[in-house]
């Protein structure tokens, strides 16, 4: 005599899965939460790495020459000569401003993926909000506490005069170094930690772990019902067939 065992329930071929139900408000209020928490981290840090590059910098110096301040030269005798170390001054400027905009960018991001977990799609958006937003804060903010623009001076200054320097940007480009390295830090550690509905990353080609240990369940429950392991019928009074 067999005994049946209770079937495992499974979903009829073609069957469509159970949607999920909508998330409620008070989700929602916790993403937009994280959302602004990233956004007004993101100007907090741009305001604190303006102030690092405003001190960290040596502003460029420049000579005045027919009202106008021209920057890495000065005058020896009369003669216009070239300035190197104003120069190099002039380059430093940017790129400290793209070196605070990395170190920034990636301890950020790194942040932003570590403990805003709610909704992976609003955090990637609201670090790039952030990110543009913290390279305009710090660049205004290491603008307004450096020197004056020196072609105001140089107009009413004589000629030879030296004068420094503000700290003004005019390429677009190193703006994006908080975007970059924010965006590229939350990308890696969402790949690496992000888990999936199965506890870990699916490695390509395997199925997960819960999906063979229910196969090998329902395999064992057809054995069970058929009263062999191997799935052969046998009597009702227990005996082997013939």
């Amino acid at each position: 005599m067999t005994t049946e065992l209770p079937a495992h329930p499974s979903p009829a071929p073609g069957a469509e899965p159970t949607a999920e139900p909508a998330p409620s408000s008070g989700s929602w209020r916790g993403v937009l939460a994280e959302a602004v928490a990233v956004v007004v981290a993101f100007a907090v840090a741009g305001a604190i790495g303006g102030w690092i590059w405003e001190r960290w910098v040596t502003p460029p110096e420049g000579v005045v020459n027919d009202g106008k301040w021209r920057l890495g030269y000065r005058i020896r005798g009369d003669f216009l000569v070239s300035d190197y170390a104003s120069l190099g001054h002039g380059f430093g400027v940017i790129g400290t401003f793209v070196v605070i905009g990395l170190v920034g960018g990636l301890l950020l991001g790194v942040a932003a993926a570590l403990l805003c977990r709610r909704s992976e799609l609003a955090t990637l958006a609201a670090v790039l909000v952030g990110g543009v937003l913290a390279a305009v804060v710090c660049y205004r903010v290491g603008l307004a506490l450096g020197p004056s623009d020196p072609d105001v001076a140089a107009a009413s200054a004589k000629n030879g005069t030296m004068l420094v320097g503000d700290l003004a940007i005019t390429e677009l480009s190193p703006f994006v170094a908080w975007s970059v390295t924010a965006l590229a830090a939350l990308a890696f550690l969402y790949f690496l930690i992000v888990p999936t509905p199965y506890g870990r990353p699916a490695r390509p080609g395997r199925a997960p772990r819960h999906a063979a240990a229910g196969a090998a369940g329902g395999d064992a429950a057809v054995a069970s019902d058929s009263g062999h392991p191997d799935g052969s019928e046998g009597t009702a009074s227990g005996t082997p067939p013939s």
